[in-house]
């Protein structure tokens, strides 16, 4: 009955080199994303000066004028992806947050830029949670290590991609602003939203929905109840509370670095927009290093026994970032900046990794992607929405200071950094004693 139902809803068993095919546009479109969320970091200055914004409306717009959206957004979505199909939900969402990335382009105040940016942020929840939910059933569990880890890495990639891609638009539009008569932070918002537009069509052509796996409800595509979901958590709250929290500390700290370092660049070091992309991206080899030492640190300490390898990694990386944390932002030189951002980069990398990771080992599969939304539900409040807002409404205080928002950022991090390393060692003893009742 399961395998008709299947039938009825257009779902298909995969090849191999299929599922890979799919894992490559889900990466793609990954990494689109992140260049149509971060984009704003690049062109702070100009957008805030035409538009007449301080530091505190844009650290709205930056933080959480998106993650208010993309918190509410994220639950129902996931809520429809447990139960119904993936593929349809992905293509709208990536035709919303595109159009609404080409719609910031025309925005004349600070509330039609926050629209625009809640609506790139509604079409941006949907998509890590059908894409966890995808891969699960693209690869069998021996083989989705490697797949999980190339779509986690994305965010890393994208942190120097971002400014490269991002600032090789704003040298375009720059080039281009006599011909369309738009300042060149607009035309950058029309070039960066066309990709998705074109990567979404051809997965829509190309990719069928894979059959589901799992137990037999899964499979049917019957996705876990509100109350088991709810009787679930509360029964591993010890787990879920300490490690969502530990996560999304790391989580604001990282949005708030990389939404305001290019203009700490601009202000504190004299540095052009155009080129503070292209300097923050040397830091990106470091990031990407960090995406897949952390899964594979915590895989040996797997190894060794205990069952807590992924929180060991986590809270690993929380003690080791906590010093550049500080120092990075009131560094004295740009290559200071660039060498410290690219370390403090690979321990932020493992909010990507580990925490997709996490829910496919500790989370039935009959409500994955609901873990994985309420992941990104508390990162959204507590990363997207506090960091940059908490950054610029403190650099906001002290206006014409080049150092103000350097010294907000090391503050943020003299109380985000240990909280965070103290949230995984309560998280730890939990963690062993699922591994050891459950015997995954």
């Amino acid at each position: 009955m399961a395998q008709n139902a299947l039938a009825a809803e257009g779902e298909t068993a995969v090849s191999r080199q299929t599922a890979w095919y799919v894992l490559g546009l889900l990466a793609a479109l990954y990494a689109v994303s992140f260049l149509d969320r971060g984009i704003m970091a690049l062109i702070t200055q100009p957008v805030s000066r035409d538009l007449g914004l301080n530091d505190a409306e844009m650290g709205v717009v930056l933080g959480v004028g998106f993650a208010a959206m993309y918190a509410l957004m994220g639950m129902p979505a996931a809520q429809f992806i447990d139960q119904r199909g993936r593929k349809t939900i992905i293509v709208i969402g990536v035709i919303v947050w595109s159009l609404g990335t080409i719609a910031s382009a025309f925005a004349h105040d600070f509330a039609t830029l926050t629209l625009c940016r809640a609506t790139v942020a509604s079409g941006e929840a949907v998509l890590t949670p059908a894409a966890i939910s995808l891969i699960a059933d693209l690869f069998p569990p021996n083989r989705r290590a490697l797949p999980m880890s190339i779509y986690a890495s994305m965010p890393s990639v994208m942190t120097g991609g971002t400014l490269l891609a991002g600032g090789a638009a704003l040298h375009l539009a720059t080039a281009l602003a006599d011909e369309t008569g738009l300042a060149p932070w607009r035309g950058t918002l029309l070039l960066v939203g066309l990709p998705g537009l074109i990567l979404i069509t051809l997965f829509l052509l190309t990719v069928r929905e894979p059959r589901r796996t799992g137990s037999a409800e899964a499979v049917a595509g019957q996705g876990a109840s509100v109350r088991e979901l709810v009787d679930h958590l509360r029964e591993r709250w010890r787990f879920y509370v300490p490690f969502y929290l530990g996560a999304s500390l790391l989580v604001m700290y990282a949005y708030a670095q990389s939404a305001w370092l290019p203009t700490l660049l601009v202000r504190a070091h004299g540095v052009s927009p155009e080129n503070s992309a292209y300097l923050l991206a040397l830091a990106m080899p470091l990031s990407l290093a960090g995406t897949f030492l952390y899964p594979m640190l915590a895989r040996r300490f797997d190894r060794r026994g205990g069952g807590d390898g992924l929180v060991t990694a986590f809270m690993i990386a929380a003690i080791l970032v906590t010093p550049l944390m500080i120092l990075v932002p009131r560094a004295p030189s740009i290559v200071a900046v660039i060498a410290g951002t690219g370390l403090l980069l690979a321990c932020l990398s493992t909010t990507s990794t580990l925490s997709p990771l996490a829910m496919q080992t500790f989370g039935p599969s009959r409500m994955r992607a609901r873990l994985m939304a309420l992941s990104l539900l508390c990162s959204s409040l507590l990363g997207f929405a506090l960091g940059p807002t908490l950054v610029g409404y403190m650099s906001s205080r002290h206006p014409g200071d080049p150092n103000s928002i350097g010294d907000a950022l090391s503050l943020l991090g003299v109380v985000l950094g240990p909280c965070a390393a103290v949230c995984f060692a309560l998280c730890r003893p939990a963690a062993r004693r699922f591994r050891m009742e459950t015997g995954i």
